[in-house]
């Protein structure tokens, strides 16, 4: 995640998993290709391989969608915006149904393990 914009009344920190929105789509669609040509022998080998490139795509669409998250203090709004290959979801709340957030980095004599 990064922050992308850090103001006194606005925070966006986005997710934006680059490397996986480019090696998924190279494992996965040839393999659907293969499976969908005929280019693979034998119905049970065809079926695998059909399965091997969906499932990658489908990784691809359920863990890895580009996420912006929107903390805004003028609007007193939290906005959540997915981004799939299937479309574009947002969330909003209030800033009030938030009620507590959680740092994941460790800090140990001033440097972050």
């Amino acid at each position: 995640m990064k922050v992308t914009e850090d103001s006194v009344d606005r925070l966006v920190v986005e997710d934006r998993p680059w490397f996986l929105w480019i090696t998924l789509p190279i494992l996965g669609c040839p393999a659907l290709f293969a499976s969908l040509t005929g280019q693979v022998d034998g119905w049970p080998t065809t079926l695998l391989v059909f399965a091997l490139g969906l499932g990658t795509l489908w990784v691809l669409w359920r863990f890895a969608p580009f996420q912006r998250f929107i903390f805004d203090r003028r609007a007193n709004t939290f906005t959540h915006d997915v981004y799939r290959i299937t479309g574009h979801r947002r969330w909003e709340r209030p800033l009030s149904d938030i009620r507590r957030a959680a740092d994941e980095g460790h800090w140990s004599d001033g440097a972050r393990l």
